[in-house]
Order: structure tokens, then C-alpha cells, then sequence
């Protein structure tokens, strides 16, 4: 067996995977605000950036198992995404139930203060496009004029019933104007803390879109065989093709389960 080659520590990768690792803890502890049953009061801050935009629009893949969790879509930043890549082979094989529970879906983010909870600060509100859409509606309404300046601008009531895909919101805008904050030093601070929305979006790496990939279809990705190992592989493959091919059929067999229990809860 040849020896193995070893390799200088590549010191600007490290600081970039530093870099990395502090900022994906950064963005855990993000205050991200759920909109509650019943209603709440809210004012929308303006916006943090000289686009003029008062929020970040994005696209997440919801409810990935095997524990349901959230991934932003890597096509919001020019990459490709795997999971968007899986959607598209569940379409081509006509499976557009499991496709349409795993597509994308948009996701707005903005920076607010909930009213009652002002000494939590600046917190970051997650709606889909709908709200979004309401909103939207009372920025170019002569007769509110903008809902989020800081001296006359207006709170936001929402109101939120029913559970999961029932789930329901009604926005009621302030009929009368009001500061952001009387306390000067406190509307600072505020203006002072309000996040980038554009840049603190968490989005993972491919390599862990493609392990949420994998946890769908209850299937591994094909390993890269190094160049110098291609010899060794090869002949431990011709050594072991009986359980190879198991594996397979036990892999393809465990995948086409998942894909009925899918189809079955979406059907």
C-alpha cells in the first residue's frame, strides 16, 4: 500500500471557516418573533438600507425530514440547490404532490418591535406572501401615507387563527398616527439595532442541503473515489459484489417505502 501524501494547513481557509462558524452562531441567536394565535400589535421599522425596502423577500423548503426543519433556498444567493433539484426529479416522474410539499415556498423577513415587548428590542417577523402582500397595499395609500416612520407612522394589528394549513391572518392598520418611541434615546437605539435583513439570512452549506436531500429519499449520494485510490476500490467492489448489490436493493427498496408513505399523506 503506498504511503499517504500529506498536505500544508491551508491558514486562510481556516480563518474563513472561523469567520463561518461565528457567524452561523451569530445568526442562531437571531430574535426571530412567530406571530402568536389571537392578536398582537407590532410596528414595522423602516427600512435598513438605501433600497427603501422594509423587508427581505426569500424562499425556504418546509417541513424537510426526518424532523421537519426549515432550509433556505440556495438559489436566492445564485447557488444551486439540491433540494430544488430533487423537486425537479419528483416532477419528471410525475410525482407533483411530493414535488409541491417540498418546493419552495416564499418567506418574508422583516424588522419590528412588538408592542408590549419593547424592552426585548428589535425583532425579526417571518410571514409568507400574502401578509406581505397586505402590507404592501398601505405603503402607497395616500390616506396612511408610510406606516413606518418613526414620527407619524402607524402599528400594525394582526390577527392570527386556525392551526397549520388552515391557518389564517387579518391586518388591521391604526387608523391614527403615533411615534415609534417618545424616548428619544430609546428610538435610537431601535434605528441603531436594526439587522441587515439581506445579509443575515442563515443559508447552509450544499453539503448539508444534499444530507437533507438524502434524508427524503432515504438514500446516500455517490462517494467521489480519490484518483489513487481507484485500484483499492475497484477491487474491494469485485470482492464484496453480492453485498454491494444488497445494499442496493435494500437502498431502493427502503426509497420507494418513504416515496409511498409520502404520497400517501399528500394524497
Amino acid at each position: 500500500m503506498a504511503n499517504r501524501k500529506t498536505y500544508s494547513v491551508n491558514t486562510q481557509r481556516a480563518k474563513e471557516t472561523k469567520q463561518r462558524l461565528q457567524e452561523e452562531s451569530q445568526k442562531n441567536l437571531l430574535p426571530m418573533w412567530k406571530i402568536p394565535e389571537g392578536e398582537t400589535r407590532i410596528r414595522i421599522l423602516p427600512p435598513w438600507s438605501e433600497t427603501g425596502d422594509i423587508a427581505f423577500e426569500s424562499r425556504s423548503h418546509w417541513k424537510i425530514p426526518p424532523n421537519d426543519k426549515m432550509y433556505n433556498c440556495l438559489t436566492v444567493i445564485n447557488k444551486e440547490c439540491p433540494i430544488c433539484e430533487l423537486v425537479k426529479e419528483f416532477r419528471q416522474k410525475g410525482k407533483h404532490d411530493i414535488a409541491n410539499k417540498f418546493s419552495s415556498k416564499k418567506s418574508i423577513y422583516y424588522n419590528i418591535i412588538v408592542r408590549g415587548e419593547e424592552d426585548k428590542g428589535v425583532q425579526i417577523m417571518r410571514s409568507g406572501v400574502q401578509l406581505y402582500e397586505n402590507i404592501l397595499s398601505y405603503l402607497y395609500d395616500d390616506e396612511y401615507g408610510d406606516i413606518t416612520n418613526t414620527d407619524t407612522g402607524r402599528d400594525i394589528t394582526i390577527e392570527r387563527s386556525g392551526q397549520g394549513l388552515d391557518t389564517s391572518y387579518n391586518l388591521k392598520v391604526s387608523p391614527k398616527e403615533s411615534p415609534l418611541s417618545s424616548n428619544k434615546t430609546q428610538l435610537q437605539s431601535w434605528l441603531n439595532n436594526m439587522f441587515d435583513l439581506d445579509e443575515i439570512m442563515d443559508f447552509k452549506d450544499m453539503l448539508e442541503l444534499q444530507s437533507a436531500v438524502e434524508g427524503i429519499t432515504g438514500t446516500k449520494s455517490e462517494k467521489v473515489v480519490e484518483p489513487d485510490l481507484v485500484e483499492t476500490s475497484a477491487t474491494v467492489v469485485q470482492d464484496n459484489t453480492e453485498e454491494v448489490e444488497n445494499e442496493n436493493v435494500d437502498a431502493e427498496a427502503k426509497k420507494a417505502k418513504l416515496l409511498a408513505e409520502l404520497e400517501a399523506l399528500t394524497g
